[in-house]
């Protein structure tokens, strides 16, 4: 089962009703590839659906997209260090209450948090980027105040040619959208 199907029915199965969990899989993502560590890549979604339930007081739809795009460079951040080309684009929406300007500059910034100390650590949103940029990808967030926020992962899409002819390793770590 691929793996942000297997995250949307961990996220239903946990999350409470009131929540409206959406998937939209692009039907040309289905033989893409991304070398990814799984289980990071599901920590990362499972977070930022943590955050976004979060936001939207456990009622509002999320929304969990997959779409192949093509980055040129001036489509990549300067802070991210990657390449043109083609990727998969994973969003994740919410209709919660938005961020300000502020919130927004300062998101990944290690220990900024907008919930109380307890609730904590202000890690989860670097952790995310750092895993993001670990694999060669970036992240990007749009929010309007009291409309909702998209969180933008863009992972490189494997050569095609090369997962075909590449020998079986099970110690790789690759992903089929």
């Amino acid at each position: 089962m691929p793996l942000i199907e297997e995250t949307v029915l961990l996220l239903k199965a946990t999350f409470p009703s009131t929540v409206n969990i959406q998937q939209q899989i692009n039907p040309e993502s289905h033989s893409s590839v991304i070398n990814v560590d799984c289980p990071q890549l599901q920590e990362v979604l499972i977070n930022l659906c943590n955050n976004a339930v979060r936001a939207m007081n456990e009622n509002g739809e999320l929304k969990i997209s997959l779409n192949p795009v093509e980055l040129s460079q001036k489509d990549i951040p300067a802070q991210y260090y990657a390449l043109p080309g083609n990727y998969a684009k994973i969003s994740v929406q919410d209709t919660g209450c938005g961020m300000t300007t502020e919130m927004l500059d300062k998101s990944f910034d290690p220990f900024y948090a907008t919930k109380e100390t307890y609730e904590g650590a202000g890690m989860g949103l670097p952790t995310v980027q750092g895993t993001v940029a670990q694999h060669g990808g970036l992240i990007t967030v749009n929010s309007v105040l009291g409309q909702g926020t998209v969180f933008d992962l863009y992972l490189p899409l494997a050569d095609k040619e090369a997962t075909e002819t590449k020998p079986t390793n099970e110690d790789a770590p690759t992903f089929s959208m």
